[in-house]
């Protein structure tokens, strides 16, 4: 009986074999074995019956230097046939309609700035651009706005809390020092003023546009969801009454949207108020110099904790990292019958294609310069109708005006008259009115790096990013769509089980969703309660590796939109949640071999255990720790001893989890659905002669 895997008698094979009994095997079909070694050992085996007049197979004889040379040269082709497994599956998932995914925009709340002299509000228009240096090191990143903004002359100067007539101040220019907006126990009638100073001249005109940065628990956004048919059974949400202060009395703003939900998440709240704004100052207040006063006052509910507030901004719209192309003739590509065109931008973000067919008798399209900017004027003819993108024109009939998009290389493919109506003939005739490129890492930048003006409009000063860009996700490799597609192919586009919502999230456009877990019944604000209709998704999104990755309101927010209005069946309600990290420190001693070098193997098995507590990577299978699972000293003590071949022996092992001490070689049982993150573990390596 061979030794065990973890004992000094173990073969290097055993000792190095997978360190899990349920680990998805690696290795993959080999229909032959293709190295060319082998092709010759099978040659020379062939030899004696086939070519019996050969005698003389030595290595200088020009038959084996032959038989060597054919051995070289079928190499590549026994290679390509070992694909064909692969090349099979892959070409099944692209007939299922599972294929890569494209590359996705980093989405950034952009705040502007007026000069100093101006007094009248500067509109700042859909499409506005700005430029910052790309994460990944390439060519700057142009950055869109997604929503129009009006931003007006002024700063933020004074913020209050008034509750029973009494103002406690609060410090305006804080981005890091967390404060309560209602106070620390919120209730009908606290109210939260926000003072604008601007000069004496200044006009605010009729809308507002401020951005709230809403702190988590313990830095944790708050869940958010979306759908539903019957209300969750929560305690009455507080309602937030806006309002201005107009000279001397206080009156009723309207609100266009609240991305906040009432200040329990970061977002922008948009107000429209009065175009005769007088300042003034709030009765009872110290202040001597006027000001525009904005109130937020609870009216009824209340909340389950009191907000938390880290910043309050003025001028603030949402952007993404992409560019829009206006007016571009479409380039029929040859030897294709025109039926095929192309694009000449790419990557091109998926559903931004507005793209038009003019089968009139006058078939001119007098084409735009393709980097033409937002707002400019137009010269293509808008006689012709639009065309609908779709994923298949198999299922289309010969009066469909639809087409096939490949965003990565640009090409459009039309209709053959059969599957999809043909092109009708004509000269410059199909246009695409404007489609939108960019996605990438590239855009993921950090906070304050947006500042460049691509665009200019009068009066406006500089523009930043108040918080880093997320979202940017470069296209998906081959190799990432074949892990992803069996999950995919069950689910198919459908969530049925929790799996499949989970399998689902990672697809999330614009969100870097790294892995996702999904409970049935479950709502995080009722912990322990079932609650039918509610399926929570856990979101774990990708970081750098060097911070716990919890994902922030946005990623939550678009995890927990596109599932319900894309996925989810009619009347589920999703909830994006980030999950609970526990910190686990490990204190352990190990035994190593004579010779080794204690400091090496001591950072080694540092490095194992980090890499197997990992929330992404880590785990027995190497997909993540899994959600709610147990430390289980023996399997970290498999990991170690397989993983670092110096280690012998492992005399004693501790957990400590969120400060808790555990025995020595003793399992740690976590909370559920939360996950792991390493600590600063305590590894002591002692030598052979040394006493553990």
């Amino acid at each position: 009986m061979s030794g065990a895997w973890w004992g000094k008698e173990a073969t290097p094979a055993q000792r190095l074999q997978d360190v899990s009994p349920n680990a998805t095997p690696q290795t993959e079909l080999l229909l032959c074995d293709s190295s060319r070694e082998e092709v010759l050992k099978e040659l020379l085996a062939n030899a004696p019956p086939f070519t019996p007049e050969w005698t003389n197979r030595s290595a200088g004889d020009a038959g084996t230097a032959l038989l060597k040379l054919f051995a070289e040269e079928l190499e590549p082709a026994l290679e390509r046939i070992n694909l064909l497994p692969q090349n099979s599956f892959i070409q099944f998932l692209n007939n299922t309609g599972i294929s890569t995914r494209p590359a996705t925009p980093a989405e950034a709340l952009l705040q502007f700035t007026l000069a100093d002299g101006a007094t009248q509000p500067v509109p700042i228009p859909q499409g506005f651009q700005t430029s910052a240096p790309a994460a990944d090191g390439g060519p700057p990143v142009i950055f869109e706005t997604t929503q129009s903004l009006s931003a007006v002359p002024g700063s933020i100067k004074e913020l209050y809390t008034l509750e029973h007539g009494l103002y406690e101040s609060l410090d305006p220019t804080t981005d890091t020092v967390p404060f309560f907006p209602f106070g620390g126990k919120p209730k009908p009638g606290v109210a939260l003023l926000i003072g604008i100073s601007a000069n004496d001249a200044a006009d605010l005109g009729s809308q507002i546009s401020l951005g709230f940065d809403v702190q988590g628990e313990a830095g944790v956004p708050a869940p958010v969801s979306t759908g539903g048919s019957v209300p969750t059974p929560a305690p009455l949400s507080p309602l937030l009454q806006w309002s201005i202060l107009n000279g001397a009395s206080f009156e009723s703003a309207k609100v266009l949207f609240d991305e906040t939900d009432g200040l329990t998440s970061s977002g922008i709240v948009a107000l429209e108020v009065s175009d005769q704004w007088i300042p003034g100052i709030p009765s009872g207040s110290s202040d001597t110099q006027p000001l525009f006063w904005i109130r937020a006052q609870i009216v009824y509910g209340a909340y389950l904790k009191a907000p938390v507030l880290l910043s309050i901004r003025l001028n603030v719209a949402r952007a993404i990292a992409a560019r829009t192309i206006h007016d571009e003739v479409l380039t029929p590509v040859a030897n294709t019958k025109g039926s095929v065109m192309q694009l000449s931008q790419t990557p091109i973000l998926s559903g931004s294609v507005v793209l038009s067919v003019d089968d009139s008798s006058d078939l001119t399209f007098a084409g735009a310069s393709p980097l033409a900017l937002p707002g400019a004027a137009s010269t293509v003819t808008t006689a012709g109708q639009d065309w609908q993108q779709v994923d298949d024109l198999a299922q289309f009939g010969p009066d469909d005006k639809v087409y096939v998009l490949d965003l990565a290389s640009g090409l459009v493919q039309f209709g053959d008259g059969v599957h999809g109506k043909a092109l009708p003939q004509g000269y410059r005739n199909v246009a695409a009115k404007s489609y939108q490129v960019g996605g990438g890492s590239g855009g993921s930048v950090a906070a304050g790096k947006i500042t460049s003006l691509v665009n200019s409009v009068p009066f406006l000063n500089a523009v930043t990013n108040p918080k880093p860009a997320t979202g940017g996700l470069d296209a998906e490799t081959q190799q990432e769509a074949l892990i992803r597609g069996p999950a995919e192919l069950r689910a198919f586009g459908r969530a049925v089980a929790p799996a499949d919502y989970a399998a689902l999230a990672l697809r999330t456009p614009g969100a870097k969703v790294a892995r996702a877990f999904a409970v049935a019944g479950f709502h995080p604000a009722f912990s322990g309660k079932p609650i039918p209709g509610v399926v929570c998704v856990f979101v774990v999104p990708q970081t750098s590796g060097t911070s716990i990755p919890i994902a922030d309101s946005d990623t939550l927010r678009a995890v927990s939109s596109y599932l319900s209005r894309q996925i989810a069946p009619a009347g589920a309600e999703i909830v994006a949640a980030a999950p609970v990290f526990h910190k686990v420190r490990v204190i352990t001693t190990v035994a190593v071999l004579a010779g080794a070098n204690p400091s090496a193997v001591a950072a080694s098995v540092t490095a194992r255990i980090n890499s197997y507590l990992d929330p992404i990577n880590g785990g027995d299978d190497g997909s993540g720790w899994p959600f709610g699972g147990t430390i289980s000293f023996s399997s970290l003590v498999r990991q170690i001893v397989a993983g670092v071949p110096e280690v012998t022996a492992v005399p004693n092992l501790q957990f400590v989890v969120d400060g808790i001490r555990r025995g020595n070689c003793t399992d740690f049982p976590i909370s559920a659905y939360s996950l792991l993150w390493p600590g600063t573990h305590e590894v002591f390596a002692i030598l052979p002669e040394a006493k553990p």
